[in-house]
């Protein structure tokens, strides 16, 4: 009984880990168009067949693969807000976690299952987002589970398959997953049927025949949507669209920079674990486990946005194999004896380890000693969304069309429409590539942006400070007498064109930011800072400090930067920058 508690410690403890790590103040982009999408779905009835809201792409088809789920979204942020978005995607990752460790629950593979997650929280925590591709997950799992069952021991139960891969079909576009589990089974049982018959037909057509009319039916259901077969050709625009392939860091491969700290040593002890389990069980392994793997393995290696799929696939896998190769013999006695000690000795370190990360993401302290964005919290990231500015939007009527990068455009959708309509957004195989090359061209070129001002009647530019590719726009527009800035904080600035019609809000809010920094709301100094102190990382003021210099401006960095220094902890090196800063100043820079 003492074991069986000190399992259940254990496993409690990891869950309690993913749950912390997966509430994280909402920090991702397309949010807001699936919030925006689930509202008019459901306010309206709408099946979206054409893009509505844009004027640069206003018409052209959209197949909208996310609805039921976008519902889902839009009805919690109605009833809990942002704080249901964030507690809806930590509660979806938790379970798909607990599933992986329910259906690696038979045999000595548990433990191995329980030695697994704990790399595998961490090569997931930088894709937990919460999002549609979060309901993928268990969509993943249980596929996989059912197949597993149906390989087991047969019966009808396999066939929850056909109405589950239809609601995953209209959820999100990776459904194109569980076909490939299914046709992983299906090349699994052929290779078994050849080691133990031979190159043999017959044998292996009857195999395999109730494997591909499953991997038929799956095909078939998923074509039970809105919009038929188009579905994959979506899905094959959204692949081979080049912005979608270039531009977009979720779809680079890993191994390229950016990742978030600790996803590759992640990766790494993963694919060593479960070379070492195959390896030792050897001829016992099942080919659908190895093959399941390794592929999914390299599709998050090609795709990173995947690792978050390979990494809670990769528990009941590498389990599966343990399992198998213990049932068949694969233990000695030695072995025996010495796979318990490992286990006394790593499982209560696993639960000391989950433990210590529980705090240490619970305070911050994880995303501030790793220079990461993120926090801990049921709202919203303030760094990233510009909260003041589309209040001053929602006052005050602005002629024209606003100008934005293509981040912010699911936010705007979400808060602005139809009173105002974006340039583009995360949607990127709706709009022309041209659109889109346009629009990052514009934050780099006078030229390029004056055609799309000129083409789409912008008169108004937001802009986020998060995106250091617009900092030229930025500075540009800054000193320009042609344009207002009428917002500024310490996530985005807003500006105005002058005499085009909004001269009069220009009035009432215009900033001289050459002059003076935004005011950004700061803490009062001297504060202590104990055990369970939130860290805090004064991002806003950084940001204008780096832009402040960027400009040659080094008297305004400096007191953007002072208040700074009220944020805990306080850091040496942002000591040392404002002092840097200060000299520049008094040397007569700026």
């Amino acid at each position: 009984m003492a074991h069986r508690w000190h399992i259940i410690l254990t496993v409690g403890a990891l869950l309690a880990l993913v749950f912390t790590l997966s509430l994280g103040a909402i920090d991702d982009f397309d949010v807001w168009w699936h919030l925006a999408c689930g509202e008019k779905i459901i306010r309206d009835g709408w099946i979206p067949r054409q893009e509505i809201f844009s004027y640069t792409a206003a018409g052209r088809p959209w197949v909208d693969g996310y609805i039921p789920a976008e519902v889902l979204m839009r009805v919690v942020w109605g009833l809990w807000g942002s704080a249901g978005i964030v507690l809806l995607g930590a509660v979806f990752m938790t379970g798909t976690f607990a599933l992986a460790l329910w259906i690696s629950r038979s045999g000595p593979g548990f433990k191995v299952a329980i030695l697994t997650f704990f790399p595998a929280i961490f090569l997931a925590r930088g894709f937990i987002l919460p999002r549609p591709a979060l309901l993928t997950c268990p969509f993943v799992l249980l596929t996989l589970w059912l197949l597993e069952d149906y390989r087991r021991v047969g019966g009808r139960r396999v066939l929850w398959l056909l109405p589950l891969t239809s609601l995953w079909a209209n959820c999100h576009p990776a459904f194109i997953m569980g076909l490939m589990l299914s046709g992983i089974y299906v090349c699994g049982q052929t290779i078994s049927a050849f080691m133990t018959g031979g190159m043999k037909l017959d044998r292996l057509v009857s195999a395999t025949k109730n494997w591909m009319a499953l991997f038929s039916g799956q095909v078939i259901a998923t074509l039970v949507n809105p919009y038929g077969f188009r579905i994959y050709f979506s899905l094959y625009k959204s692949l081979t669209e080049p912005r979608f392939k270039s531009g977009n860091l979720e779809m680079m491969p890993l191994f390229q920079g950016g990742e978030v700290s600790g996803t590759i040593p992640a990766l790494i002890v993963i694919v060593a674990l479960g070379l070492v389990c195959f390896l030792w069980s050897g001829r016992r392994s099942r080919p659908e486990h190895i093959i399941a793997f390794f592929f999914f393995f390299i599709f998050g290696v090609m795709w990173r946005r995947f690792a978050l799929t390979f990494s809670f696939l990769s528990i009941p896998l590498i389990a599966w194999a343990v399992t198998g190769g213990a049932e068949a013999g694969g233990f000695s006695e030695a072995a025996r004896r010495f796979a318990q000690m490992v286990e006394r000795a790593l499982i209560p370190l696993v639960s000391i380890a989950a433990l210590f990360f529980i705090w240490f993401a619970a305070t911050d302290r994880l995303y501030f000693y790793t220079n990461h964005l993120r926090c801990t919290s049921l709202g919203i990231n303030p760094f990233f969304y510009p909260q003041g500015a589309v209040e001053l939007l929602n006052k005050e009527q602005v002629q024209g069309n606003i100008f934005h990068n293509f981040d912010l455009g699911g936010y705007l959708n979400f808060h602005l429409y139809p009173r105002y309509r974006i340039y583009d957004d995360g949607r990127n195989f709706v709009y022309p590539l041209d659109v889109s090359v346009k629009g990052d061209d514009a934050l780099r070129s006078e030229d390029v942006f004056n055609q799309v001002k000129s083409k789409y009647d912008i008169r108004a530019v937001l802009l986020p400070f998060y995106h250091y590719g617009a900092w030229p726009m930025i500075i540009a527009l800054i000193r320009s007498p042609n344009w207002a800035v009428v917002h500024a904080d310490g996530a985005a600035i807003l500006f105005l064109e002058r005499g085009v019609g909004n001269d009069d809000i220009i009035q009432r809010h215009e900033m001289n930011l050459l002059l003076n920094p935004p005011a950004i709301p700061s803490h009062p100094p001297d504060r202590a800072y104990g055990f369970f102190s939130r860290a805090e990382l004064p991002v806003g003021q950084m940001w204008w400090a780096m832009l402040y210099s960027r400009m040659g401006r080094f008297d305004l960095a400096a007191r953007a930067l002072q208040p700074a220094l009220n944020y805990r902890p306080v850091k040496k090196e942002m000591e040392a920058w404002l002092k840097d800063l200060m000299n520049k100043s008094a040397q007569g820079g700026g």
